[in-house]
């Protein structure tokens, strides 16, 4: 009951709003689509906080082409850094000045919902059935989704065409490791990784169905380290180093990335927001391996959200705009603007490379939003690094699992 009084006081907040609405004169009122909400005819602004940079200016272009749709919507869109908008939406919005829609990482959802200060998504299965799971789980709180998933980052398996086909890359975990003992030479490698970040360690992790925090991310009391399928995907992992001799110190992500960047290595796993460090290279991109033929590997994303300010006068057509941010032509335009990867599966107008991201989104996981997700990804670093110097990998997430529930035992404790 707890956790769904927010979303109960969300709803009434947005259906007060809609009732104060629904008593202004028809003539006032315009519904242009019978899928869209009833939209004011009155010339009203819309303001809008957006991370400054190649984002700001994606915002920009969408509102111009929003305004052309609806000519007396206009929307003022303004650059704020993501720590800023978080301390704006909680000091202004009671006197009136915070945004109607701002953009923030899926992470920070969940204090802002709980808190009632941003509105669920006017239209929930709409929204869900657009974009990827993954991004829907990423936008959501307690299963309700609270705004629009536009962008997402994950990471995906990048090869370089002149060392090796496409026809020709590994399609399980097994199959890479056999590939790269017969590719190895001394000068180049078959494949390499980062092995000190989370990002890139965290599909064998979710191995075989297991989920940090549970199937849905949110259970705080299931971390699931100490399990089968974690134990499993890990020893994948260990197996690596036998094809990629170097230390957790040799590989950081900057390292991996520019061995592979230089032509020394035929393979690499990357982040789609690290992409344009391969410029030099004639590479493509497609999804992780498998586990088995039948077991997909998990990447893990990362989602920027529009979200609609409970404080918002103009609720139904601020959705209206986060809403058309998820059509294909404006995921396009983001995804020329910026490069950020699209939150709906698409093909036109798209980035070469982002056609691999794409069928890697379909195996994906929303990194959990959780409190105790900080402190979990250390944990695990600090696991992953030693089980690929030669740690025992049950002995290592065990103690990891152990760590965890006594970090939160003693937090608990220091509440009370």
């Amino acid at each position: 009951m707890k956790r769904l009084l927010p979303f109960l006081l969300a709803v009434l907040l947005l259906g007060s709003c809609a009732l104060l609405k629904s008593g202004e004169p028809s003539d006032e009122d315009v519904s242009t689509d019978p899928d869209e909400p009833v939209l004011t005819k009155q010339n009203i602004e819309l303001t809008v906080w957006v991370e400054p940079g190649a984002g700001e200016g994606f915002i920009k272009q969408a509102a111009a082409a929003f305004n052309q749709k609806y000519p007396n919507i206009a929307i003022r869109v303004t650059g704020v850094e993501s720590s800023e908008v978080l301390r704006r939406v909680r000091t202004a919005s009671a006197q009136g000045g915070c945004a109607d829609l701002f953009v923030l990482p899926h992470m920070e959802l969940r204090s802002l919902a709980d808190d009632l200060f941003i509105l669920p998504a006017r239209d929930q299965t709409k929204v869900k059935n657009t974009v990827f799971p993954a991004c829907a789980q990423a936008a959501a709180v307690n299963g309700v989704l609270y705004g629009y998933p536009v962008s997402s980052e994950t990471t995906a398996l990048i090869y370089n065409k002149r060392l090796i086909q496409e026809r020709d890359i590994p399609s399980t975990w097994e199959e890479l490791i056999a590939f790269s003992k017969g590719f190895n030479d001394g000068e180049r490698a078959g494949f390499v990784m980062p092995v000190g970040s989370a990002h890139h360690n965290a599909p064998f992790l979710t191995a075989w169905s297991n989920r940090p925090f549970g199937p849905t991310g949110d259970d705080p009391r299931a971390p699931n380290f100490s399990s089968l399928p974690a134990f499993e995907g890990m020893e994948v992992f260990q197996n690596l180093k036998s094809i990629v001799s170097l230390s957790v110190e040799e590989l950081t992500v900057e390292a991996a990335e520019r061995l592979f960047a230089s032509g020394k290595a035929a393979m690499c796993i990357a982040g789609s927001w690290n992409v344009s460090r391969f410029s030099g290279v004639d590479f493509g991109v497609v999804p992780l391996p498998a586990f088995e033929p039948d077991n997909e590997c998990l990447s893990m994303i990362f989602a920027r959200v529009m979200t609609v300010s409970a404080y918002s006068p103009w609720p139904d057509e601020a959705s209206a705009f986060a809403d058309f941010l998820l059509t294909e032509e404006m995921q396009a335009l983001q995804a020329e603007l910026t490069g950020d990867l699209p939150s709906v599966e698409m093909t036109i107008r798209l980035p070469a490379y982002a056609a691999g991201f794409n069928r890697q989104m379909q195996n994906a996981f929303a990194a959990p939003s959780l409190p105790e997700a900080a402190g979990y990804w250390t944990l695990f670093n600090a696991a992953a690094a030693r089980i690929w110097e030669g740690g025992n990998v049950q002995a290592e997430m065990s103690a990891a699992s152990h760590a965890f529930f006594a970090a939160e035992e003693e937090g608990e404790e220091e509440q009370e």
